[in-house]
């Protein structure tokens, strides 16, 4: 049974405003949590037009409509993004001479993978041996990675039957992990007399 009364004319912000699960509108909350932005900042374009250079992002005012930049802006970027892009390597210069005069003495090895699509028989990973010397390459395909010590004992196997007057003395390799995580790979290549040897990163050269 509805009991008549006075109308309530509290305004609704004080009726919630005690709440403990009042919800400010949208827009309050937005303006409460993103700070202000100043349109004119040359960074701030800079960030929104995909990290487009400071120097075009200036002769846009002349040929836009809508965008005003600050009369004193940097002229150069301070996000490391941008520092980062700009940063390059100077080239290797090219080697007339072989390395090494006989075959077997160094073997360069890497690993490839995994890839994103599998063979037939489920293989995603490549290793490859180059000799120093030759320049001739093996590939072996791999179903893990851990099967890299396998193939190399393969592969010094193959070859050193094939050129019974060479011994593989060294093999270099770029420190990824596949063969320095295995001891009994370790404890072979003390052995076999193998010397391995880690090259920089990311550095084919």
């Amino acid at each position: 049974m509805a009991v008549d009364g006075p109308p309530n004319t509290t305004p609704q912000s004080e009726a919630y405003s005690d709440t403990p699960n009042f919800i400010p509108e949208i827009s309050e909350a937005y303006t409460n949590i993103r700070p202000p932005v100043d349109d004119k900042d040359i960074l701030v374009s800079h960030a929104r037009l995909g990290h487009l250079s400071l120097p075009a992002i200036k002769r846009l005012p002349n040929a836009v409509r809508g965008i005003q930049l600050h009369a004193k802006s940097p002229s150069t970027c301070t996000f490391d993004e941008c520092i980062m892009g700009k940063m390059f390597r100077k080239p290797f210069q090219p080697s007339e001479n072989k390395a090494k005069t006989r075959r077997l003495e160094l073997i360069h090895s890497d690993v490839i993978g995994p890839l994103l699509t599998r063979t037939m028989r489920c293989y995603q990973y490549i290793i490859m041996f180059t000799d120093d010397h030759l320049r001739y390459t093996e590939v072996y395909f791999m179903k893990a990675k851990s099967e890299a010590p396998v193939k190399f004992k393969e592969y010094v196997a193959k070859v050193e039957k094939q050129h019974r007057k060479s011994k593989v003395c060294r093999i270099r390799v770029d420190g990824g992990g596949e063969y320095a995580s295995y001891e009994k790979f370790l404890e072979y290549l003390a052995e076999e007399g193998i010397i391995r040897e880690v090259s920089a990163p990311y550095s084919q050269q």
